[in-house]
């Protein structure tokens, strides 16, 4: 009896010293929230996990159910460049300045990490994004047929052209362009 009182004391104590524990750690502001701030292993896998429970439990399952052509990928190109070679980049082209600030950064979508997922996982992403990643979902911006091509253009990265390589460097500030001054009032800053 002694025994299942020192065990069932101690399920009772563990959940209530880690809300303790995590409230002077979270709750007195020692854990940074700074961008520059490195990412630690353990986050990094808790928030692997949780994305890869939710893509899951959420992704529409099958493939791209648009077609995969010339004009399919023209388009795509044309979102891709306005909505995310900012921080993604593209083979071929210097990383933009934006998506070396981000942290965690934005993955190289060229790359197999990004290519072995399933297309709903990947509509899925675009549609929605991740929270506090710095990735947008485009449901709000963008009808799902655009989504669907800017998917077969993430696919299709690896083998981009020259010709497509040079549409999307037009895409890339300039070394010559100066940044704007300041953001326009109401432009998504800190509250």
């Amino acid at each position: 009896m002694r025994k299942l009182v020192v065990f069932a004391a101690g399920l009772l104590t563990t959940p209530i010293l880690g809300a303790l524990s995590a409230w002077v750690y979270f709750g007195q502001g020692r854990f940074d929230i700074a961008a520059t701030a490195p990412v630690s292993e353990g986050e990094e896998r808790a928030a692997v996990f949780v994305r890869e429970r939710s893509l899951a439990r959420r992704a529409p399952k099958g493939s791209n159910p648009g077609p995969v052509n010339e004009e399919t990928l023209a388009e795509g190109l044309v979102h891709y460049r306005a909505n995310c070679l900012a921080c993604h980049g593209a083979p071929g082209l210097p990383q933009p300045a934006i998506g070396q600030g981000l942290n965690p950064p934005a993955p190289n979508l060229a790359l197999a990490d990004t290519q072995g997922r399933t297309d709903g996982a990947l509509f899925w992403i675009t549609s929605h994004g991740f929270r506090m990643t710095g990735m947008p979902g485009f449901a709000s911006t963008h009808e799902p047929e655009d989504v669907w091509k800017m998917v077969s253009f993430v696919r299709h990265l690896p083998k981009i052209t020259d010709a497509e390589r040079e549409r999307l460097r037009a895409g890339l500030p300039r070394d010559d362009e100066e940044p704007p001054a300041h953001a326009p009032a109401g432009a998504g800053g800190v509250k």
